[in-house]
């Protein structure tokens, strides 16, 4: 939309900005805090919330037939032997697991001993399903149950024929990827009179 800026008596605040000046910078504010969208700075990803509800209409959104892994991220590029981890999956009543990519019988991972000082990415297999017609109760259970086990994360492999899609989920405001994470969008962020905006390292 176009911004009008009215002249005014030039102020002699060193703290003053075209935007203060103007009276502009409250509205630029409450603009940012209600259509803004946050950027992961590390990757570029969409930083935002995923509602269960959420999730489960954009798997469902793939064409029918479409082949549905849905993974619980429990252990991200971290380094360790995991041992307990894995006999918590055990425990959990899990079967299967994927770790380094390649998947596995969770009794026979139990006997692979990691090296300790490797990093390591073990996610529980919770469920396959085809995209179709009354699976949609389904679904949203297993997408629950892999949001609980793995601290709200999750990563979807979708197999429509024509080509294999990877997508990650959180349900925190973070980047799925990194997990760098930014509060709730609302005006007082973007405030130089508030501590609520500035960056926590510099």
């Amino acid at each position: 939309p176009s911004i009008a800026i009215e002249q005014r008596t030039i102020s002699n605040n060193p703290r003053s900005t075209v935007g203060t000046i103007t009276e502009i910078y409250d509205y630029y504010r409450l603009i940012f805090a209600k259509i803004g969208k946050a950027y992961c700075p590390n990757d570029g990803r969409l930083i935002e919330e995923q509602s269960l509800d959420k999730i489960v209409n954009t798997i469902l959104s793939y064409s029918d037939g479409s082949k549905v892994i849905l993974f619980a991220p429990v252990v991200r590029g971290s380094k360790g032997s995991h041992k307990k981890v894995l006999e918590k999956i055990l425990n959990q009543g899990f079967n299967r697991v994927r770790i380094n990519s390649e998947d596995y019988l969770i009794e026979d991972a139990l006997n692979l001993n990691l090296h300790k000082n490797k990093k390591h990415t073990i996610e529980i297999i919770v469920d396959r399903i085809k995209l179709g017609n009354n699976v949609r109760i389904r679904l949203a259970e297993s997408i629950e149950t892999s949001l609980a086990v793995s601290n709200g994360y999750l990563r979807v492999e979708i197999d429509n024929d024509l080509e294999k899609i990877d997508k990650l989920f959180t349900e925190h405001n973070s980047c799925p990827l990194c997990g760098f994470s930014l509060p709730l969008i609302e005006p007082r962020l973007f405030s130089f009179n508030s501590p609520f905006g500035a960056c926590s390292e510099c």
